[in-house]
This record gives structure tokens, C-alpha cells and sequence, in this order.
């Protein structure tokens, strides 16, 4: 086989300010809350600019490895994490922007899939992908929603 790059965007309203917002994204404690495909991180922490973070996920059956970095930092309104190591590199940038009493935030997801990765082609992965990402940015807002806390989830 060989590489292919999926790109997938979603966006969600939530009903709350970016500062609120944006801690389920900077912390690392939080990201188990919204991210259901996560098995592992480390070590778990507040992220800023080039901070560095390994973890592990099962991703449409596939264990996916990730020596993530972040790649851009805005506070309350732009981080952008990136992993290139192993057969599935990604990036993937949340921006949070303003829209009457709502937030919009925007998730863009690039995914470099090598040879072993995922079986699946082009326009099937972008789809399975799109559907993930929905639903994790729908727990997202759930969870910024209700002020979910991750020690009750602990």
C-alpha cells in the first residue's frame, strides 16, 4: 500500500465562553472527558506551546501511538497538536471563535495513513473519521456544557 492523506473538519456550537471551553482542550486531565478513543496519556498536564505528550488510542480498531506536540498556541482560542512518529501521523488544530452567545469551535484534522495503518481507502477513512470527530467534539460540548469535572470521572 501506500500513504494517503485524509483531511476532515467538524465544528460545534457550545454554549459557553472560550475561556471555559478552552481548559477541556489545554488540559490533558480533561481530554479523557471528550476523547473516548483514548487509552493513555502521558504525562497528563496543562499544555502551552511546544509541550510534548505521549499517547495511545484505539482508533477504528487500530492501536495508534502518538509523541505529540503542540505545534501552535493561542490562548482561549487556537491550539494545534501534531504526531509524527509511526504509521499514523496527524495533525489536528481546535480553534474557538465567537458567535452571539455561543462558541464555535472548529476541529481540522489531517491524517498521513502509511502502508500498515488503516484498511480502509480515501473516502471511506475521511468518513469514519468525520463520524469520530463529531463525536468527540458533541462530548466536548457536553461536557463544557454541564462544567463536567474530571476528579468526579476519576
Amino acid at each position: 500500500g501506500r500513504a494517503m492523506t485524509v483531511t476532515v473538519q467538524a465544528t460545534v456550537a457550545i454554549k459557553k465562553s472560550r475561556q471555559d471551553i478552552f481548559i477541556y482542550l489545554k488540559d490533558l486531565n480533561y481530554h479523557y472527558l471528550w476523547n473516548p478513543t483514548l487509552q493513555n496519556i502521558q504525562p497528563l498536564m496543562v499544555l502551552k506551546k511546544g509541550s510534548t505528550y505521549k499517547t495511545s488510542s484505539f482508533i477504528l480498531g487500530v492501536k495508534v501511538r502518538g509523541n505529540n506536540q503542540v505545534t501552535q498556541y493561542v490562548n482561549n482560542q487556537i491550539i494545534e497538536i501534531e504526531n509524527n512518529i509511526g504509521t499514523i501521523k496527524y495533525k489536528v488544530k481546535y480553534s474557538l471563535e465567537d458567535s452571539d452567545k455561543e462558541t464555535l469551535l472548529t476541529c481540522n484534522t489531517t491524517i498521513d495513513n502509511e502502508h500498515k495503518g488503516f484498511a480502509f481507502t480515501a473516502p471511506v477513512l475521511k468518513l469514519l473519521i468525520q463520524k469520530e470527530l463529531h463525536s468527540d467534539l458533541s462530548a466536548l460540548q457536553v461536557a463544557a456544557e454541564q462544567g463536567l469535572n474530571y476528579h468526579l470521572s476519576s
